[in-house]
């Protein structure tokens, strides 16, 4: 029986070493992209589901958020007469849950907390007025209640409207304001009643 030299053996040796490393090697790299593969597909399904969370939170966010709007509106309202100056606006409800007193023509505050109060007002001259470059506009925001009778005003503003150009000017004005239960807010113009083209009025619990 004929031997193999040393060095042939060594030979035959690296050749089935290098054979294995050629078959090894692919075998490895296909178990890391495997590996790879699942990691991806992983995160797919994690972005999946975090997506899915996501758009669920904001469809509960947003009826939430239309829940509360609904349920805070508590008055918005619009001219319906006219009267002089120095007299108090009658005001007609047309949006939200209205909590009017028409006897007192005021919003009436339902419960405890701080509101947006706003009015506003679109003036312009009417054709009557002659010789008179501006006409001045006037309002107070009032405030009182039945517990301690005071009539405390919140609110000042004015404007100048100018009549030559008989030109439609708007009167915006808004603020927080903490209120209490059972509080009246009314609306007294002390000057230029008859500038009033349309006029809204309200108050939002936030």
């Amino acid at each position: 029986m004929q031997t193999l030299s040393p060095r042939y053996y060594n030979k035959g040796k690296q050749l089935i070493s290098v054979s294995l490393f050629f078959c090894l090697v692919p075998h490895a790299e296909t178990v890391q992209r495997q590996a790879e593969t699942q990691k991806i597909h992983l995160r797919k399904c994690l972005m999946l589901v975090y997506t899915i969370y996501v758009v669920l939170s904001m469809c509960l966010y947003v009826t939430d958020v239309s829940d509360s709007v609904t349920h805070r509106l508590i008055s918005s309202l619009a001219e319906s007469t006219g009267k002089a100056n120095g007299s108090y606006i009658t005001w007609a409800p047309i949006l939200g849950k209205m909590n009017y007193n028409k006897e007192k023509n005021a919003i009436v505050i339902p419960t405890t907390g701080i509101y947006f109060i706003y009015l506003r007002f679109t003036l312009s001259c009417n054709d009557d007025v002659k010789g008179s470059e501006f006409q001045k506009f006037h309002i107070q925001l009032h405030r009182w209640s039945e517990a301690y009778g005071k009539v405390t005003t919140e609110l000042d503003a004015w404007e100048s409207v100018k009549c030559q150009t008989k030109d439609y000017q708007t009167l915006f004005v808004g603020q927080l304001f903490d209120r209490l239960d059972g509080e009246f807010l009314s609306v007294k113009v002390i000057d230029g009643y008859n500038l009033i083209k349309t006029s809204f009025f309200g108050a939002f619990l936030q």
